[in-house]
This record gives C-alpha cells, sequence and structure tokens, in this order.
C-alpha cells in the first residue's frame, strides 16, 4: 500500500512538473504577433521609436531652416564683446606612482 501511494505521489509531481515547464517555455516564447513586432517587422505607426523619430525629423528640419545674416558678425555691437577667459596654468595631479608610500620608506 505504502508503494502504490508513493508511485502515485511521483506521476502527480511529475506531471506538476511537465506542466509548469510547459508554461514556462510558452511564456518566454511568446506569442508570433510579439515576435514579428519586437523586430520592427510588424509595429504600430504610433509606436514610441516612431514618434522619438518624427521629433527628431521634425528639429532637423527646424535646424536646416535657420539662415545667419553674415551682417551680425559685422555690427559694433557684436564688436563690443569682451572675451573674459581665464587661462588655468596645468597642474600635477596625484603621486607619479600610486604605489609608494607616502612617508618615506
Amino acid at each position: 500500500m505504502q508503494n502504490n501511494k508513493s508511485s502515485k505521489k511521483t506521476i502527480i509531481i511529475s506531471i506538476v512538473i511537465v506542466l509548469l515547464a510547459m508554461g514556462t517555455y510558452f511564456y518566454m516564447k511568446g506569442s508570433p504577433e510579439d515576435t514579428t513586432s519586437s523586430l520592427g517587422i510588424i509595429g504600430d505607426i504610433d509606436s514610441p521609436a516612431m514618434t522619438v523619430g518624427s521629433d527628431v525629423l521634425a528639429l532637423l528640419n527646424q535646424l536646416n531652416s535657420i539662415n545667419i545674416d553674415g551682417k551680425f558678425f559685422e555690427s559694433t555691437v557684436y564688436k563690443s564683446l569682451v572675451d573674459h577667459t581665464v587661462i588655468v596654468p596645468e597642474q600635477r595631479v596625484g603621486k607619479p606612482n600610486p604605489f609608494l608610500k607616502i612617508f618615506g620608506n
């Protein structure tokens, strides 16, 4: 009688393991529609990637339409601008060998 109960338990456990394995496989695989849309073959026109792409395209078109008048650089206002750049001298950073001892030996 003991052998009969253990064999039923073994069969039930093996069926549950097989069902879990199948469920995990189908969950990870996904549906065919998911795989094609993730590859970009079939997708919504209003997808986030398309929205970002159209935004970038719109900005590029705006930049291409900018015209700079060269007379601005000849004006007295532009020529009166003063450069206040501060030159930072190059300084030695750290020790030549960081593995040397700091104090003496």
